[in-house]
């Protein structure tokens, strides 16, 4: 399998190709969090996923905004991770039945995505730096801090024990 479908040759270019990933991961992300939000129990998991399909929707725009700044190339490449984690997503759904063992489920797979997300702004950012498109860093650095908040929210909510029941 080809990580890279096209040929890129130099930073600039391989920084617009990940912003047309990011694009569509983002556009991906609001379904993915409409569905975790409509299967979740715990009010404290559902209002932090609530907040960040908000900021979701933002960071779509945001990121579009800095695509058709840095190319003239701005139609998104499938992100084909997030595809992944839509069907883990869904096999969750499938497979577990006792609502706090699938909000533990799906408190996983949230932390798993946030954590792709934060490793991809966080290379973006970086190559934003070495291309002095200080702009751009900037609205990077404004993500990133977005989703580390929200990482931080699900860390303590796995952090909680998982209620049973005991039948």
């Amino acid at each position: 399998m080809r990580f890279i479908l096209e040929k890129i040759t130099d930073l600039h270019g391989l920084y617009v190709h990940e912003l047309r990933v990011r694009v569509s991961a983002e556009k991906q992300m609001v379904d993915v969090m409409e569905r975790l939000i409509e299967s979740v129990a715990n009010p404290d998991l559902k209002a932090v996923l609530v907040r960040h399909l908000a900021v979701t929707r933002t960071h779509a725009s945001q990121l579009e905004s800095l695509l058709n700044h840095a190319s003239d190339d701005r139609e998104p490449i499938k992100c084909k991770t997030i595809g992944a984690f839509r069907d883990e997503l869904e096999a969750a759904l499938q497979d577990t039945s006792e609502p706090a063992v699938l909000d533990s489920s799906l408190v996983a797979i949230a932390r798993r995505i946030q954590h792709y997300e934060l490793a991809s702004y966080d290379s973006v950012r970086q190559w934003a730096r070495s291309l002095q498109m200080s702009g751009d860093e900037q609205i990077l650095d404004q993500v990133i801090a977005e989703e580390q908040e929200v990482e931080e929210k699900l860390a303590e909510i796995a952090s909680r024990p998982v209620a049973l029941n005991k039948s």
